[in-house]
């Protein structure tokens, strides 16, 4: 359980980064029942795992307040459970997200990766935070930057997405590890596909939507 918490954390992390005031839905899952299901690949394209996220709770109807209470499930390549669901909220204040997951056992401070009302191409966004998880205290330092606006197909279907450039710099431990993130980011869905790349630009891992109700 303890190396599955980080992954399920990492997936449900990266599906709440964004949101959006003035777009018809946020970048994010907000409907009661909403499903997304995420295929998680090694540097060759093998599937490794699944995960899946479900809310289950909405506090409003209000479009731009609200917050959303889901649950995200880590699967093996052949879709058998390996731990029970990990339960979040994130909440939507004013048009902005709280990019924070509520979670037991996980302390975050700092300014996060988010996202401003009107994101567009071009846009340069710095965030610095510290996150401990298990007594375990890690920091990170990065931009995203909003490079391109395109279609982007999974076997979830086609979405109209926001191409984000991510360079990151974490440490733990004493210990510095570098790597750039390339994700496309969808209204209504969140996180469509991700490319994560070392320090020296080669394919560490990849996710990429592959259900959504």
């Amino acid at each position: 359980m303890k190396k599955l918490f980080p992954l399920a954390f990492a997936t449900l992390f990266t599906v709440s980064m964004a949101v959006s005031a003035q777009a018809a839905e946020p970048f994010f899952l907000n409907k009661v029942g909403a499903e997304a299901e995420y295929a998680l690949k090694d540097a060759r394209g093998e599937v490794t795992s699944y995960t899946k996220s479900v809310v289950t709770a909405l506090s409003s109807n209000d479009p731009r307040n609200f917050t959303v209470t889901y649950s995200a499930e880590v699967f093996d390549k052949n879709r058998r459970s390996l731990a029970s669901p990990v339960t979040s909220t994130v909440t939507v204040k004013d048009g902005a997200v709280d990019t924070t997951p509520v979670m037991d056992g996980v302390e975050i401070e700092g300014t996060l990766p988010t996202y401003p009302e009107n994101l567009s191409v071009g846009q340069v966004l710095e965030y610095s935070y510290s996150m401990k998880v298990m007594g375990m205290k890690t920091t990170t330092e990065g931009k995203n930057t909003v490079v391109a606006r395109e279609s982007v197909t999974t076997p979830a279907g086609t979405f109209d997405c926001f191409k984000i450039e991510s360079e990151m710099s974490s440490k733990a431990m004493l210990q510095t590890t570098r790597m750039k993130t390339i994700s496309w980011l969808a209204e209504g869905v969140g996180t469509v596909k991700s490319e994560t790349y070392d320090n020296r630009d080669r394919l560490q891992s990849s996710m990429e939507l592959v259900a959504k109700k």
